[in-house]
């Protein structure tokens, strides 16, 4: 990346959607939601509200790119997915001891979002707001690139859309 020092840092503000669920308020991230690889990650991007804030001073703030019910769709389809793998698949145990069923597309990381999405009681759910996640990213000396956030660390890491998404994203800004 030429111009760019050793180690650039940039703080971000991404957006969250904030969302009441049976009286529990979650962000969903607004920014990134569509930059997986595998749908179930998107399961990564739901935050309890108490990591969120309202401060952004000194940050870049990202804007919404993605509206509130493709959200609340996408996660009652994340739900609803695991329950017709199982329920076409429990019928043949027997025949499931000799020949497995193939997995679901994603793995285990499928039947975790699954069961996340599943958890929660989306027909209720109702926007209340947005709120900020402030994120610290850093161009490292050998061209990787790193978070302060664990959950957008392994996203960078294992996640090939969204690591190009976050490095497009601060070449705009370098």
């Amino acid at each position: 990346m030429p111009g760019r020092r050793q180690e650039d840092k940039f703080t971000i503000a991404v957006p969250h959607h904030l969302v009441e669920i049976s009286g529990k308020v979650y962000g969903l991230d607004a920014y990134f939601w569509n930059h997986v690889e595998v749908e179930a990650r998107k399961a990564l991007m739901i935050r309890p509200a108490s990591v969120l804030t309202s401060d952004i001073t000194g940050c870049t703030v990202l804007p919404v790119k993605v509206e509130f019910k493709e959200q609340v769709e996408d996660l009652k389809a994340l739900s609803a997915g695991l329950l017709r793998w199982t329920a076409r698949h429990a019928r043949w145990k027997l025949a499931r001891l000799l020949a497995p069923a193939p997995e679901p597309r994603g793995g285990w990381e499928y039947v975790y979002a699954s069961r996340i999405a599943g958890s929660l009681r989306l027909e209720n759910a109702r926007l209340t707001g947005i709120s900020w996640l402030v994120v610290s990213i850093t161009f490292k000396k050998k061209g990787g690139i790193e978070s302060n956030d664990k959950i957008y660390n392994w996203l960078l890491e294992n996640d090939r859309v969204f690591a190009v998404k976050a490095r497009e994203l601060l070449d705009l800004k370098g």
